[in-house]
């Protein structure tokens, strides 16, 4: 019912429902079951399908490789298919439908080649298909899509006219929000990208059925939203360019707003940190025309760098029914770094990120002033995999650079986990204060860069303390990578970022000459 209607009345979510299929999917045969599914090798063909977003769980899977692939082409046992596939597989084949996606069936797993190929094209697998079977309850592909529900009842006797009448009461039934917050899937990163990118899902949750689309939100027990900050979400994702007059600002905030959620969420193999966000990445490719750099856009490095590990004490914006809170989380932010991403991007760091927060931007478009750093997008290049930068190349900035030292916080700066003092002030000069990309010792030796001068988040009457300017904490890159520039700096890597007032940080750099750096 919930699919008849989104496809005939919803203008919003109205799509093809035939679109090229992916390269492999499961064909489950005719609703009757009387088939035994076997793995398409499409080809090229067009046709209706439904992808499955589930959790692998730790225990062992039956999953496609370049053993069993002919096998699985021919047919696939049901009888050693796991619980949750076999659901999948028969809610596909009730909604009459002929394929199904499953990852861990349609990638062949042990090919680094296919997985990253697949994996890359997550923005088409997903968007392309009719709706995504969400497994929201299930633990691991053994637990299966169906669950056995917890309903408290209760039975009431009343008295009319001297007969005794019996009336049934449950409890009333988790709001959408709360069941999707709960749920098992809800911390893996894998699945947030298959959930935002399909045009429709379908919610099997531990209490009831829930029908998600950009048009509303349904429910079995009739609890039907039209707004909603993940209707809103998915909108404002999905969105034509040319629907935007505001231009590509505001859809860049959405991609920060991402980031946060995104990196709060569980990976089982940490190297998949940019993968597992591709499709997503590929969708905003897409509709900003831009060049992706290991995870920030190049046009709009001036924000894009100003990522900050989220602390232990943060507060985020959360979903709350029908309306935007706030809460304050804890986190164990004991990040390390990750192997082979540069260190100017978020992916390099485990753990949770943050664009938010008091004295960070609000806007993509910075203040225009004569300080801010300079890219030189001539050598920004791509390396053709996953549209990310080439990390022999690394980033290329022209900024006002001062060199100094780093001392643990203090009493002045508790917020903060070090500060900078500019060489040659005396002790009792003013610092600049920072916050570290992982915990670490900061080394004696390290220099300031000047980012940008920006609007922040913190409320004032005063319009000069809402301004901030950026920089970013760096250390000499002692590797086998040199600049070819001999009037460049050298190469650096990122150790953390910070801001403070203008007038501030201006005092600071007054005497700070402009330098050729590259950022590894």
């Amino acid at each position: 019912m919930w699919l008849e209607i989104c496809l005939t009345s919803h203008l919003i979510c109205s799509a093809p429902t035939v679109a090229p299929l992916p390269t492999r999917v499961i064909d489950v045969g005719s609703p009757d079951g009387s088939q035994t599914p076997y793995l398409l090798v499409t080809r090229g063909r067009r046709g209706s399908y439904a992808t499955l977003s589930h959790r692998w769980g730790t225990t062992e899977t039956l999953a496609t490789t370049t053993k069993n692939m002919h096998e699985h082409q021919e047919r696939i046992d049901m009888s050693v298919v796991p619980k949750t596939f076999q659901d999948a597989i028969a809610i596909t084949r009730r909604l009459g439908l002929q394929y199904l996606w499953i990852d861990c069936f349609c990638i062949v797993q042990d090919s680094v080649r296919d997985w990253r190929s697949e994996s890359e094209n997550m923005c088409s697998i997903c968007e392309n298909s009719l709706l995504c079977i969400s497994a929201t309850a299930a633990i691991d592909s053994h637990a299966g899509i169906f669950s056995d529900r917890e309903i408290d009842t209760v039975v009431l006797h009343r008295e009319i006219d001297s007969e005794t009448q019996e009336l049934g009461a449950r409890c009333m039934a988790q709001s959408f929000a709360d069941a999707i917050s709960s749920s098992v899937l809800e911390n893996r990163a894998w699945c947030m990208q298959e959930r935002l990118l399909a045009p429709r899902v379908l919610h099997y949750t531990q209490s009831q059925l829930f029908w998600e689309c950009k048009h509303s939100i349904s429910s079995e027990s009739n609890q039907n939203e039209l707004r909603n900050p993940e209707i809103d979400l998915k909108r404002s994702i999905t969105a034509n360019m040319e629907d935007r007059v505001a231009g590509s600002a505001p859809y860049l905030l959405t991609w920060y707003t991402l980031l946060e959620s995104y990196t709060k969420k569980a990976l089982t193999v940490n190297s998949d940190r940019l993968l597992a966000v591709a499709g997503l990445a590929d969708k905003f490719r897409k509709h900003l025309a831009a060049q992706y750099l290991w995870g920030l856009w190049e046009d709009d490095l001036h924000l894009g760098l100003l990522w900050r590990r989220a602390t232990k004490r943060h507060t985020q914006q959360i979903l709350s029914r029908d309306r935007y809170a706030t809460r304050t989380c804890y986190y164990d932010t004991s990040p390390s770094t990750v192997e082979g991403v540069p260190t100017w991007s978020w992916a390099a760091v485990e753990g949770p990120i943050t664009y938010s927060g008091p004295d960070l931007p609000i806007t993509t478009h910075r203040t225009e002033h004569s300080s801010d750093a300079a890219f030189d997008r001539k050598l920004l290049q791509n390396d053709n995999e996953n549209g990310r930068l080439s990390i022999a190349s690394g980033l290329h900035v022209r900024a006002c650079v001062i060199r100094g030292c780093c001392k643990s916080r203090s009493r002045d700066a508790p917020e903060a986990d070090v500060v900078f003092r500019a060489a040659g002030m005396r002790s009792n000069a003013e610092v600049l204060t920072c916050i570290l990309d992982i915990d670490d010792v900061p080394p004696k030796s390290c220099y300031c860069m000047r980012v940008a001068l920006g609007g922040s988040r913190a409320q004032s009457r005063r319009r000069d303390e809402t301004t901030r300017a950026y920089y970013l904490l760096l250390q000499k890159y002692q590797g086998p990578m040199e600049s070819t520039d001999r009037e460049s700096l050298g190469c650096f890597k990122r150790l953390g970022m910070g801001s403070d007032v203008p007038k501030k940080v201006d005092r600071l750099f007054a005497n700070a000459a402009v330098h050729s750096l590259v950022l590894v």
